[in-house]
């Protein structure tokens, strides 16, 4: 039996196209929902006072991890530690809202006011 040959050009675009059917984590990431709240407590997870939010109010648990990004409020990266007792901060979180007593959210992003 003989077998066809390839051209050289579909070897090198047939990885592309099958990647591109994949999604990657950042085309996964879908929306985002934010929160303005004052920190409470900074125990983890971080105790804070929801006062501006769409569908948040009141007091919640704020999860957060290592991918967790921290900015101040001109967009300069920080420390989790330069976060303080009182300070309003505005949260980016996935819309996902644990149905815990408070309410828990782990969060993308957090940038002090």
């Amino acid at each position: 039996m003989k077998m066809k040959k390839i051209p050289l050009f579909l070897l090198c675009v047939l990885p592309l196209l099958f990647t591109a059917c994949f999604p990657t984590p950042e085309k996964e990431s879908g929306p985002t929902f934010r929160m303005i709240a004052i920190v409470e407590n900074l125990s983890e997870p971080f105790s804070v006072n929801v006062i501006e939010a769409e569908y948040a109010e009141g007091n919640y648990w704020l999860v957060t991890g290592g991918d967790t990004i921290y900015l101040d409020a001109e967009g300069n990266p920080i420390q989790k530690s330069d976060i303080a007792v009182g300070d309003t901060i505005e949260i980016t979180y996935n819309g996902q809202i644990m149905l815990s007593y408070p309410p828990q959210v782990a969060a993308l992003k957090i940038v002090k006011k």
